[in-house]
């Protein structure tokens, strides 16, 4: 089976772009802080967290100390030392998990959020960071998320 290229290029001026998570789009990340989110009772203090403990299904502790940090960067460092066990189709759902990781931040901040959503206007395009000195044209790997914000559709993501 051939793979699949999962680098796609977008343009500058239809993205939403944020570098920092104190900048205007910031909350879009997975590193920002604010939004919590709850799942079967346990809550999660960003969708970076969240989206490192499901790497784990099968390894409890370390989902327990992924979750126990209150900085989403260390939540991701303390996931490190562990990739190498990460569950064993990680590369085949690790994009539907990042969307579904957004589905809960979205979900669990609906006000606050959704409201973030709807000022990126009629932009349509991958929410990502950019890359520091990036220009025109830059790649974007597929863990980047497409998504949609309308008034008549409200929040689509899409692959």
């Amino acid at each position: 089976m051939a793979e699949r290229d999962q680098t796609r290029t977008y343009s500058r001026k239809d993205s939403v772009v944020f570098l920092k998570t104190d900048e205007p789009f910031g909350g879009l990340s997975n590193m920002a802080g604010g939004y919590p989110i709850h799942v079967n009772g346990v809550r999660i203090l960003t969708s970076e967290a969240l989206y490192q403990v499901c790497r784990f299904p099968h390894l409890p502790d370390v989902q327990k100390l992924i979750i126990g940090q209150v900085s989403p960067m260390t939540a991701k460092m303390r996931s490190k030392p562990y990739r190498k066990d990460s569950r064993p189709d990680w590369d085949q759902v690790r994009v539907r998990i990042m969307r579904w990781s957004l589905r809960m931040k979205l979900a669990n901040n609906w006000n606050t959020f959704s409201a973030l959503l709807l000022k990126t206007g009629d932009r349509c395009g991958q929410v990502f960071g950019w890359v520091a000195g990036a220009t025109e044209g830059c790649s974007a790997s597929q863990s980047g998320v497409s998504w949609k914000a309308s008034a008549e559709e409200r929040f689509h993501f899409a692959p």
